[in-house]
């Protein structure tokens, strides 16, 4: 498999946990009413962010293992 189609599968598998985690949490707390979703945001927020730096971090190793390394010539050899 090259590093090009293991990144994808990687992202892909990525935001499949995300869903499935989401997916998870609205049901754990499925009858809820917008107002308590409002509420829920002021708990989350702080997290939702360190979440996303890490979300972001995920992406960009996989985009740094995606991306074809070029090798330089070294001109004293």
């Amino acid at each position: 498999m090259s590093p090009k189609s293991r990144a994808y599968l990687e992202l892909l598998l990525l935001f499949l946990i995300l869903t499935l985690i989401s997916l998870g949490y609205v049901l754990w707390t499925w009858p809820t009413s917008p107002m308590e979703v409002i509420d829920n945001l002021d708990h989350i927020g702080p997290s939702a962010f360190l979440l996303d730096l890490l979300f972001f971090g995920v992406l960009y190793r996989i985009w740094r293992k995606a991306r074809k390394t070029e090798t330089e010539n070294n001109i004293w050899e």
